[in-house]
């Protein structure tokens, strides 16, 4: 049976914080344009071009994760793939940002290339300790290696 392990908010963050901070930005640069004042047009292209480079980076790459006995299912909520466990190779997560996101390395190329970031679910695990759905994936891992050297 299929389990989410990203959060169900990836979504929400993934359109609302974009939109939230990168629309008014939009609007007054327009307004700014519109008003002949090219020195705050430049200031607002630059917080704007800032604002997507950031949210890009932190949150537009997120994606959707659920995972059974077997397989990853990993989504951007256009393109939906999966991927074996077994082909999971390392597991980190960035405590810098509020949301910790975990990043997964695959040691084969997918259709979203070789490493998946997601958003786990929110707990309260302090910040600068790994979120458990870390240490849970880093236990399958090496579970497999520990079955690869069996075999």
């Amino acid at each position: 049976m299929k389990k989410l392990i990203s959060s169900e908010l990836t979504l929400t963050f993934k359109i609302f914080f974009p939109t939230v901070f990168g629309g008014p930005l939009i609007y007054l640069t327009i307004i700014f344009v519109d008003f002949q004042y090219y020195e705050l047009v430049i200031v607002t292209s630059s917080l704007l071009g800032t604002v997507i480079i950031i949210f890009y980076s932190a949150l537009l790459r997120l994606k959707s994760v659920s995972m059974d006995d077997q397989n990853f299912y990993i989504s951007n909520h256009f393109r939906h793939i999966i991927v074996p466990i077994t082909d999971l190779d390392k597991v980190t997560h960035s405590w810098l940002w509020n949301i910790q996101p975990v990043t997964m390395h695959f040691n084969k190329k997918t259709e979203f290339g070789t490493s998946i970031k997601f958003m786990p679910e929110i707990d309260l695990t302090p910040i600068w300790k790994a979120p458990p759905i870390v240490k849970k994936l880093k236990s399958l891992i090496s579970q497999n290696s520990f079955q690869d050297q069996q075999n």
